[in-house]
């Protein structure tokens, strides 16, 4: 596997778990969220979802011995270049649980490149609340639930569709075809059987990011990357664990996200409904009232 963008596929994951923060962030003053809302024994509870279609079951064959060939592998598996790329515009709905803040429902509308409209459903104490994040071009708000509007710098730069999962999953895996990756030796990971994993350089020395694609399948099913400490020398693993493939318009999403920190799992992303739209209402990402 060759080529100079060595960094994208590394950053793909990470641009996830920066929408993920910049709602903790913003959903902590806001909401008044202090405390977990989980008991560290309990366990992230699942919504299920019975509207997509069946789980994709295409299994080419591939040389397992050869990085550039399960990467392939992977990209036809999952639908193919030419019907990921086709996807422009649609609306996501998922569900968020934590062990830092409350569970939170997420609905969101997006148009490549650069329009994208997240609205969050929560309740804290009993009362339910309601915020919109708005992104388009070179503006961005945050819509509060009395109806206030800011503008968002923060937004602006994290919020953006091809931040936004699923569509970061896939654009991840399309940029490994141009990562300069080595094989690690398959085998289990996180509960997870019959794996091969593609090691790719991060951007510092010594750090890597390794990505695990299920032999039988050809799924890419988990992301693990090795982050520095500001503290010393450590080095701390951070993994996403993918599971519940469905079909969408003939592409395979996960449903289903875990996220592990050293091993233990801190957050869950259930994704319960994505549909690929050719057209959106003109009124979608309608500058906000009272925005300046």
């Amino acid at each position: 596997m060759g080529g100079n963008n060595l960094n994208t596929a590394q950053t793909a994951l990470r641009r996830w778990r920066g929408m993920t923060w910049l709602c903790f962030l913003f959903l902590c003053p806001v909401f008044g969220c202090n405390a977990s809302t989980l008991d560290e024994g309990e366990p992230l509870t699942e919504a299920r979802n019975s509207d997509q279609a069946s789980p994709v079951t295409t299994r080419p064959a591939v040389d397992q011995a050869n990085p550039s060939a399960i990467v392939a592998k992977a990209i036809r598996s999952h639908g193919g270049e030419a019907r990921i790329q086709r996807v422009r515009k649609g609306r996501i709905s998922q569900k968020f649980y934590s062990k830092f803040q409350p569970t939170t429902t997420w609905v969101d509308v997006f148009e490549l490149p650069d329009k994208f409209r997240r609205d969050i459903y929560t309740e804290v104490n009993g009362v339910k609340r309601h915020m919109r994040f708005m992104s388009m071009g070179k503006e961005a708000w945050n819509i509060e639930d009395d109806g206030s509007v800011k503008r968002s710098p923060v937004a602006l730069h994290v919020l953006r569709p091809d931040r936004l999962f699923p569509l970061s999953f896939l654009k991840q895996l399309l940029e490994l075809k141009d990562a300069k990756g080595v094989l690690v030796a398959p085998g289990s990971r996180n509960g997870q059987d019959h794996l091969v994993a593609i090691e790719v350089p991060g951007k510092s020395a010594g750090l890597h990011s390794r990505f695990f694609f299920d032999i039988k399948t050809g799924y890419l099913v988990q992301v693990e990357h090795d982050c520095g400490s500001l503290q010393g020398p450590e080095i701390h693993i951070e993994t996403e664990v993918y599971s519940d493939f469905r079909s969408v318009d003939g592409i395979a999403i996960p449903h289903r996200i875990i996220g592990l920190f050293e091993g233990k799992e801190t957050t869950k992303v259930v994704l319960q409904k994505f549909k690929v739209l050719k057209v959106l209402p003109e009124d979608t990402f309608a500058k906000p009232t009272g925005a300046q």
